[in-house]
């Protein structure tokens, strides 16, 4: 709970769409990165589709993982309908890098999925 009223308020304190985005998705923090990602999901943005898809798996704590792919998931909601071709390839994109590690995080499994059966939709 103390971490999703982190990511809760790191969202509510964003206003600005790009500010700072290039420093935070190059750092080395995870919470700077987490911070992106709360951005990235209020203010979605395909220059970083493929960023997010990187960011799932094990390449990030589960947590920060799975908010990458909700992250995904706003962005195929708003873009799907002019961009579909390539959301779907940075959400199957997503979905390997899930599946070639040990540990598949069911959550993130589940969100990447329902954006892509969203894409069939639109």
């Amino acid at each position: 709970r103390i971490m999703h009223s982190i990511d809760k308020r790191m969202k509510e304190s964003s206003n600005d769409p790009k500010n700072f985005l290039p420093t935070l998705t190059e750092s080395n923090s995870p919470g700077e990165r987490l911070a992106a990602i709360a951005k990235l999901q209020k203010f979605p943005n395909l220059d970083y589709l493929n960023w997010l898809a990187n960011h799932v798996g094990d390449s990030e704590k589960p947590f920060i993982g799975y908010h990458a792919t909700v992250a995904l998931y706003i962005a195929s909601r708003s873009f799907g309908s002019t961009n579909s071709k390539e959301i779907k390839n940075t959400l199957e994109k997503a979905l390997l890098s899930i599946e070639n590690y040990k540990y598949k995080d069911p959550n993130q499994v589940k969100v990447i999925n329902a954006a892509l059966n969203e894409l069939k939709i639109k």
